[in-house]
Order: structure tokens, then sequence, then C-alpha cells
């Protein structure tokens, strides 16, 4: 057991002490002022619309009374709900409804929403924004400052996610962080590492040339993580990509309860390791020697097992502590680490047990078999 004691705090002071510190959160944007873009943008704002009757009529009211974007399109993917009526209600020149068809085989639903609208896109940049994010409009401004003052090709920002219940506190952050762990945001925003590539698919930023000369959505049609191999493909290309925080984009929708964030985890858990079992088995292996060792040490050990453990579970709530601060959440919550990670982990085995029985993923009413 000291071994295994051992090897775990070896990791948790590597994680703490590498310079990229993909736990830390000053990969960050805030709108700090309504100063003019100093060559102001063409931006399409494009908007994937299923079944958001709740949040699609707000958000497009708002792009519309913006003057950023020069146009609006808005794909109403096959909606069952009132998306349809709630965006005919809006008024704007800019707005273009197109009615999206049934994916064909071999898309991902989201994937071919964007890409008819893409077809409508004649502006130098184009704005993927999901139906239930807000924004805010320094925010907007200062975001499209950085792409033009720094020569990127992509900006994508992490929306703040919605914490209203008690499951909310004990995964949402969680999920940032881990998130955040798989995709280091410097070494993300840097060029040098095109394998390491994230993005966030509420808010994308793109220069449109740039998504015409990596093939367009055609390039990730079959790409459940979207976001993260459109990231990819636009640093492979030789593109500038930077993903951050943000607190003046938020999401709107509410997950509420522990079923509604298994859902949204586990829908691609499985896709982050490609399908791949040994993978899965180095992960389970891995999370159970950081997470729950520690704790395992601590409770059931005496002494030198016991003090390495507690240092273990010092580092790793330290590492937590900046996402935790982002969220407003109590420092303490640090300690729930080790059981988010648990069910984050069984969320993973819950989606390759589903990819398994031949289901590679279930979202907004439509299964995608492997």
């Amino acid at each position: 057991m000291i071994i295994i004691a051992l090897s775990c705090l070896c990791i948790w002071l590597g994680f703490l002490l590498v310079p990229f510190r993909p736990w830390s959160t000053r990969e960050r944007i805030e709108g700090t002022s309504d100063k003019p873009i100093p060559n102001p943008l063409e931006v399409t704002a494009l908007v994937p619309a299923r079944n958001e009757e709740a949040y699609i009529k707000n958000l497009v009211e708002k792009l519309a009374k913006s003057n950023l974007f020069k146009h609006i399109i808005v794909v109403n993917d096959e909606s069952t709900d009132n998306t349809l009526n709630e965006l005919k209600e809006v008024n704007s020149v800019n707005l273009k409804i197109v009615d999206g068809s049934a994916p064909p085989k071999g898309w991902v639903g989201k994937v071919w929403a964007l890409h008819q609208g893409s077809v409508e896109i004649k502006t130098q940049f184009t704005l993927l924004i999901d139906a239930d994010v807000e924004f805010n409009e320094a925010t907007l401004r200062s975001i499209f400052n950085k792409t033009y003052s720094e020569k990127l090709q992509l900006t994508s920002v992490m929306a703040l996610l919605k914490i209203e219940s008690k499951w909310d506190e004990l995964l949402i952050p969680a999920f940032i962080y881990f998130f955040k762990s798989l995709y280091p945001f410097n070494l993300s925003n840097n060029r040098k590492y095109q394998n390491i590539a994230g993005a966030a698919g509420g808010f994308i930023l793109i220069k449109t040339s740039t998504l015409w000369n990596i093939g367009g959505f055609k390039s990730l049609k079959n790409a459940l993580i979207d976001d993260c191999a459109l990231a990819k493909l636009v640093k492979k290309a030789g593109g500038n990509t930077w993903i951050g925080l943000s607190k003046g984009i938020k999401t709107k929708r509410s997950y509420n309860s522990l079923s509604n964030i298994w859902s949204m985890v586990e829908r691609t858990a499985f896709t982050q390791l490609n399908y791949s079992f040994p993978m899965l088995f180095l992960c389970t292996f891995t999370m159970v020697l950081i997470f729950i060792a520690p704790v395992a040490g601590l409770i059931f050990f005496d002494d030198l097992i016991a003090a390495i453990s507690a240092m273990s579970i010092l580092i790793m709530s330290f590492t937590y502590h900046p996402v935790l601060k982002y969220y407003e959440l109590n420092a303490l919550k640090s300690l729930t680490l080790p059981l988010a990670g648990l069910l984050f982990l069984l969320m993973t085995w819950t989606s390759a047990v589903k990819y398994v029985v031949g289901r590679r993923s279930k979202w907004k009413g439509r299964v995608y078999k492997k």
C-alpha cells in the first residue's frame, strides 16, 4: 500500500507543478469596456435549434438588437415543439430561418443542422452559438477584439453553467475541472500542440474562410464531440485557436438533477476514449488510484500511509479550488472531488456499456448507433 500511496502523491505533485497548470482558471475573458472594435468584424450568428422553445426567442432577439451581427441564421432542426412559432415572432430583417431536414446517414444531427445553415454565410466570421446561451454585450466586444488583435482563426468560450441544486454543486465544477484536465487550455491555445485542441460548442467564433479551408462541416459530419474536433482541424491547418472561461457568456439551461447531468456526460464519455476498452481500463485504474486510494488510505490506514494520503488529498483540493472559486462555491467542497470523480467514472462505464449494446449516443430524441 505504501507504493500505491507514494505513486498517487507523485501524480498529484506532477499535476500541481506542470508549467501549463491545467487546473487554473487564468484563461479567461470578460467584458471590460464598450470600446469599439478597431476593425469591425463582419459576423454571421449561426444557431442550430432543435426543440428550443424555452430559449430561442430571447437569444435571437438579443442577437438582433446587437449591432455586432450582419446576419442571423437559425436552423430549425426538425423541432417538434413551439420553436418555429417562437422564431416567427422575432421582428428582424437580419434573421433568416432555415427549415432543416433529417440528417443523412453518417451525419450527426447538430453538425448537419450547422452544415445546412452554413451555405448561407457570406461574412468574414461566423459565430456558432447554442440557443440556450446568453451573452453580455461588453464580453462579446472583448471576444471580437481579442480575435481581431491576436489574429485568431477560432475563439471559443466555455459558458458559465447554471448551478441550482446540490447535484449541480457536486458535478458541474468537477465537469469543468475534468474538461480542463483533458484539454489543458494553455496547450490548446498553443499552435505547437496540434493534438491538444479544446473548444466549447455553445460559443465558437470562427473565421469563415478557415471553416471552408478545412472542408466545412462535412469534415465533422460523424463527430459527436464536434467542437473539439473542429478546433483540432483548425490547428492542424495552421490556425491559431483560443479557448477560455467567461462569466459574460452563460447558459440558461438547467440540469438540476443527477439524471440530467448523467445523460449529458455519458452521451460522449466513451467517445472521449475513442471507444477503446484498453483506454477505459487505464482510465478506471487511474481514477481509482488518484481519487479513491487517497481516501481509503486516510480512513483505513495509520501513520505513514495516512499522512501520505492526506498530502494527496490536500494537493487535490488545492488544484480544485480555482474552479470552485470561479463558481463562487465554498472551498470545503474541494473535499467532494473524489466522489465526483467516482460518479464521472461510472458515467463513462455507462457510456461504454451502451456502446457495447449498439448505441453510441442519444441526444434530443436521436439515437446514434455504432
